[in-house]
């Protein structure tokens, strides 16, 4: 993968907070580093998705940087759709979560993006 890790991948401090945690299942305020979780460095997010990017082209409305966002399947395919349609990074960002989530809502109603 180009911009994501798994945990085994990371090169990190457990205290570091410079990563976005992405997980299965409902909002589990003691999630930190799960061993099956997706990580992105924030800076890395930042630039090829990024904030901006999510709030404006109402992808993740209600995404926070800084806090935990429920993504549900509704609001995977909507994000999805934008970001493919986004030319360079956003569109190889979208494919890259799409493969983790591929079979994941077969299991799951929804995944969070963990903020750093």
């Amino acid at each position: 993968m180009k911009y994501f890790c798994t945990y085994e991948q990371l090169n990190f401090d457990e205290n570091s907070t410079n990563y976005l945690e992405f997980y299965w299942g409902p909002h589990d305020p003691d999630h930190a580093w799960r061993k099956d979780s997706l990580y992105i460095a924030g800076d890395v997010f930042d630039r090829v998705c990024g904030m901006k990017l999510l709030l404006r082209s109402g992808a993740l409305p209600e995404f926070d940087f800084y806090d935990d966002t429920v993504v549900t399947r509704e609001d995977w395919q909507r994000m999805r759709t934008i970001l493919a349609a986004q030319s360079g990074n956003a569109a190889v960002f979208a494919e890259e979560l799409a493969s983790w989530i591929s079979d994941g809502f077969s299991c799951h109603d929804c995944f969070v993006i963990s903020g750093v």
